[in-house]
């Protein structure tokens, strides 16, 4: 059976009645008894409502919280009630009367024996109520009767506290003009008791599970709110203008207790639901009655393999379920029922939007380059950035990263964000790229004149973009290896004399420096034809013509003969190198000796012209390395002279030399 939750009423005057009353529906299995609507002028099932289904129209109005919850009366805190403001043809006076219903207590009232329930059912000075009246095992509920100020009730015996949290069927009756009031529990007799007091009084006002007592607005009588009030399920309220005879309160008991065979009541039935796609949608019916019952759910009227459930779950719907009717059929073996069809709207979100647009952009040749564009929307979202309308392998996210960019990487850019549910495509966006420019050289070389030997260095100061590169150039050939800012010349030769550049370049071109000259200054301080760096190099003395005193001047030897010009006889056949040459000899060969022969005499007549005014000297040697003066100093006359010289030697050599 199904039973519904009634408001809490308690009463500090007298024990009360927790009275829980049985919802049922239409039976089948069971034949409703005859006698059921005999003298009844209340019937309270709550189908979904508090009307009264006697046909008496004494309908109740929820009131304080009171709810109709599965189809039973749900009262869960004080003052929660339903009332009938307006009640007609109750009982009253001496009239006969049974009230019957099922109460299922949720609070136990633990330790106060005089704290009460509210009524479960009243009208006029009258009500039917019942209690928990201690907490200790076993425990006494009693059901009694208020009337007036007066009470009569029966007390029940229960074992344990779940006994008491259960549902029961509880019916009083008192005859015609009688305060004897019958007791019944679960369809049996379980006792009478007498309840003296004034005479009934009817009023218009009927409560079920109130806490006020119902003249307490009718007529002033100034009671009011009792006791801290009933707190449970009430279900299947009657009463009836007559006397249950015990047979009846059994078959009634029976009746509404044994578990039918009920035609399917849908309660709540399927809601329609309008989602976005990808989610999860779920229909869902309600019944009346908790029977055993069988579901198949259908889409668009054809049936769901497998949805036999009271719910039916589609996981991630999708745009093709836009506008699918779903609907259950619930059947038993009492009948079939179709619910509702609940209609599926699926919301197709919109494609990507994109928040902020990429930004067109202008760097230098070799910079690096973010390209970025923020977007939202549904679902997953996915990037292809294009460059001139083409697909970029590879770039496939929110920003596009163009590192060491080329002149070739300007063009237009843009990026498609794409998801399930379409493509947008970003603005178009340039890339320029402004080249780089080559070199600057800042600080031109200069033109030098080093003295023959020295070292000379020609620098440039250069800036640019990128990693210098440097190439020398003399009379514009590259000079191998002078690759630095700085050529270095050392030891230089009139060989070296030229017009020097040099070409900076970067990866973006070249520039060629100002062309400047270097000219070798030579110094021959003895006049012999050799600088003074040849002669420093060879050894022989810069500051006189023939070093050796062979004969031949130091130029002649390195020069044009090939002989040492340190030594006399470079062969070492007995002649100086001089008179091998004088007279065709070879001084570097002693197996060519010179021509004529050499006569040996002890004196020689020297004979030589003489200008007029000029001073000679007369010379002699016997290595013509090192000379002696040879008499005194002859002053010319413009004529021949002859002078007589002595050899004192084997081998002596003369000479003239002119004198200042």
């Amino acid at each position: 059976m199904n039973r519904i939750h009634i408001g809490p009423h308690q009463w500090r005057v007298v024990p009360v009645f927790q009275l829980l009353v049985g919802l049922l529906f239409s039976l089948s299995a069971l034949a409703q008894p005859a006698f059921i609507k005999e003298g009844l002028v209340a019937y309270y099932p709550f189908n979904g409502n508090a009307n009264d289904e006697s046909g008496n129209g004494n309908n109740g109005t929820l009131k304080n919280g009171a709810a109709i919850v599965n189809g039973v009366a749900s009262f869960t805190s004080m003052p929660a009630k339903i009332l009938v403001s307006a009640a007609k043809n109750l009982p009253s006076g001496n009239d006969a009367r049974t009230a019957s219903f099922w109460i299922k207590p949720t609070t136990d009232y633990a330790t106060d024996p005089n704290i009460f329930g509210g009524f479960i059912v009243s009208w006029g000075n009258c009500g039917y109520m019942s209690t928990l009246v201690d907490n200790s095992l076993p425990s006494r509920i009693i059901h009694g009767v208020w009337h007036g100020f007066n009470d009569a009730s029966f007390k029940e015996t229960i074992s344990s506290k779940s006994e008491y949290l259960k549902w029961r069927h509880v019916v009083v009756t008192s005859v015609a003009g009688s305060r004897v009031f019958d007791f019944y529990l679960n369809g049996v007799f379980i006792g009478s008791a007498t309840c003296p007091g004034t005479p009934y009084v009817a009023y218009n006002r009927l409560e079920i599970c109130g806490s006020t007592h119902p003249t307490s607005t009718d007529n002033g009588s100034g009671f009011g709110e009792w006791g801290d009030g009933y707190t449970g399920d009430v279900d299947n309220v009657r009463i009836y203008k007559r006397v249950l005879s015990d047979a009846e309160v059994k078959a009634l008991y029976e009746y509404e207790s044994t578990p039918p065979s009920i035609v399917p009541i849908i309660t709540n039935q399927p809601q329609s639901q309008s989602l976005t796609a990808g989610n999860d949608a779920t229909f869902c019916v309600t019944l009346k009655d908790a029977g055993n019952y069988n579901y198949q759910w259908q889409r668009n009227e054809q049936n769901i393999v497998g949805a036999t459930l009271n719910c039916y779950t589609i996981n991630s719907v999708t745009a093709a379920m836009d506008g699918g009717r779903y609907r259950v059929i619930v059947s038993n073996s009492a009948g079939t029922i179709i619910s509702d069809s609940a209609t599926l709207t699926v919301v197709t979100p919109p494609p990507p939007t994109i928040a902020t647009q990429p930004t067109p952009k202008t760097v230098q040749e070799g910079a690096n380059v973010s390209l970025s564009v923020v977007a939202t929307g549904q679902g997953t979202l996915v990037y292809q950035w294009q460059f001139n309308e083409q697909n970029l392998p590879g770039a496939t996210s929110a920003t596009l990263n163009l590192n060491a960019v080329k002149l070739n990487t300007a063009g237009r850019y843009r990026v498609l964000v794409s998801s399930q549910y379409g493509v947008t495509i970003s603005d178009t966006v340039t890339l320029t790229v402004n080249p780089n420019p080559p070199p600057t050289i800042v600080t031109q070389p200069i033109a030098k004149t080093p003295a023959e030997g020295t070292q000379v260095s020609l620098t440039i100061t250069a800036t640019g973009i990128g990693t210098l590169t440097y190439q020398w150039q003399v009379n514009g050939q590259n000079i191998p290896g002078a690759t630095s800012s700085t050529l270095v010349l050392s030891a230089v030769r009139p060989s070296v004399n030229g017009a020097y550049r040099v070409i900076v370049g970067n990866p973006y071109g070249t520039t060629i420096s100002t062309e400047v000259t270097v000219t070798v200054v030579v110094t021959d301080s003895d006049s012999d034809g050799l600088s003074d760096y040849e002669e420093l190099l060879v050894g022989t003395n810069p500051n006189k013509a023939d070093t050796d005193g062979d004969g031949l001047s130091d130029f002649a030897e390195v020069r044009t003969h090939k002989s040492n010009p340190l030594i006399t006889d470079t062969d070492g056949d007995g002649y100086s190198d001089g008179i091998e040459v004088a007279r065709d000899g070879n001084p570097n060969n002693s197996n060519i000796k010179p021509t004529g022969a050499l006569a040996v005499f002890p004196a020689v007549d020297v004979e030589f012209y003489t200008l007029n005014g000029v001073k000679y000297q007369l010379e002699v040697s016997t290595d013509m390395a090192t000379w002696t003066a040879q008499g005194g100093v002859v002053v010319g006359t413009s004529g021949n002279q002859n002078h007589l010289v002595r050899a004192s030697k084997a081998t002596q050599f003369w000479r003239l030399k002119v004198v200042q």
